[in-house]
């Protein structure tokens, strides 16, 4: 009984935990060689940087655009204007979504032993549950070949909103997770 316990409350952590995490993830054309691309510049075609109405408004759009060039800085690669290797794109969107919580407790008062088998008196009980609404933007970054308009690499994740933006560090926290993976690691 014990062991089912311990495995019930293990069980209840690791699903509490993944709801409060973020997650980032990511995908590229794995043909692309890109130790050849060194500069890059916004994207302006006809899938535009895009902040839906919902996130829309300059100062979010200028907090994007610092984050991520200082990420793309950080990893060698250079603003131009003329002539970029690469475009970049990105993209943001929120959406209202439930969280249900619950809380548990040991409601058993001991258990017993007995030879060789275990007494199932006592046990787990949900004292109270409720739910909440909660703020989730999803953050999109593109890469894009300059040079034929088709998309290279792109990077997303989504994060919870607390108040009524994203706030800068919650960009800047976005921006550098998606940017981890990036450029790609050639394996040879």
């Amino acid at each position: 009984m014990k062991i089912l316990k311990i495995s019930f409350i293990i069980m209840i952590i690791v699903s509490f935990t993944g709801c409060r995490t973020s997650h980032h993830y990511y995908d590229y054309d794995k043909d692309i060689d890109f130790t050849l691309f060194n500069t890059f510049n916004w994207f302006t075609g006809s899938t535009d940087n895009t902040l839906k109405d919902s996130v829309k408004n300059t100062i979010i759009e200028k907090r994007f655009r610092q984050s991520i060039s200082v990420e793309l800085e950080n990893k060698s690669f250079l603003f131009t204007e003329n002539n970029p290797d690469f475009f970049v794109a990105y993209h943001a969107d929120t959406n209202e979504k439930q969280s249900i919580s619950c809380t548990y407790h040991d409601h058993s008062h001991g258990g017993s032993f007995f030879r060789g088998g275990i007494s199932l008196r006592g046990g787990f009980g949900v004292d109270s549950c409720y739910s909440n609404d909660i703020d989730e933007v999803l953050m999109t970054i593109d890469i894009i070949d300059a040079k034929n308009g088709t998309l290279l690499w792109r990077g997303w994740r989504s994060d919870r909103i607390y108040g009524p933006t994203i706030r800068e560090d919650t960009i800047r926290r976005a921006v550098m997770a998606i940017f981890k993976n990036f450029p790609p690691q050639i394996n040879k």
